[in-house]
């Protein structure tokens, strides 16, 4: 395909699905990506495949100058350690979301119930990070301490996510096994309500003591008479 000023376009740009597109398609396409990329520039040109290639280049210079400096090696290493932290963070969430149907069912079994293994936090199912996106770190400090702070909560779903494993273990042990942890939930369960009940037993006795103290009539203090000395009369 040759242009109407004889010169023939990239034909990388012109393979594929997308290339192969009506030219006003793709460039009103590529007019709205530039407008995007830099507002303050314009490109009036006439619309041909000629233009749409310069179209295309000015696109690439402007991305090329809206790019950020290249990282450091010690930032580069801090912004894949936060990556990583990122893919974790993504599949713990996911791991979570999937638990929510066992959840709601497992919560209201008896068993469950007993062992009280299923708190509320089980269903706050955490948002996911978009990786695709770039996280724009200027330096390994930055990096670093956004690593930091996402792995103080990482620590916490993740902990959500091994009580949900542990719920799910519980389910799928053998009868036997699972009647052993039930009656050890519920001895503990019984004990709990043993040093409830004598701590209500002390908090009563000092109770009553004070109220004996209050109740306890007071000895009243009787005034001695002293006998008045008489003046003699001379």
């Amino acid at each position: 395909m040759v242009d109407v000023i004889g010169r023939i376009p990239n034909a990388a740009r012109r393979t594929g699905l997308n290339g192969c597109r009506p030219l006003a398609e793709r460039w009103a396409e590529g007019i709205d990506l530039l407008n995007r990329i830099a507002p303050d520039t314009g490109f009036n040109a006439m619309i041909s495949e000629h233009n749409y290639d310069r179209l295309c280049d000015l696109i690439i210079e402007k991305q090329k100058a809206k790019a950020p400096p290249p990282l450091d090696a010690a930032t580069r290493e801090a912004a894949h350690e936060y990556f990583a932290l990122q893919q974790q963070w993504n599949a713990t969430a996911l791991d979570i979301k999937n638990s929510q149907r066992f959840l709601e069912y497992a919560k209201d079994t008896w068993q469950h119930r007993l062992l009280k293994d299923i708190s509320p936090d089980c269903f706050e199912t955490p948002g996911t990070f978009d990786l695709s996106v770039s996280n724009g770190f200027q330096n390994a400090i930055e990096a670093r301490q956004a690593a930091k702070h996402l792995e103080t909560h990482l620590r916490r779903i993740i902990g959500v996510k091994n009580k949900i494993a542990e719920a799910r273990r519980f389910d799928a042990a053998p009868a036997d096994q699972r009647a052993l942890e039930l009656v050890g939930a519920l001895a503990a369960r019984f004990r709990d309500f043993k040093a409830r009940i004598a701590t209500l037993e002390s908090q009563n006795m000092a109770l009553e003591a004070r109220v004996g103290r209050l109740e306890k009539p007071k000895k009243s203090k009787s005034k001695r008479c002293t006998p008045t000395k008489r003046k003699s009369s001379t």
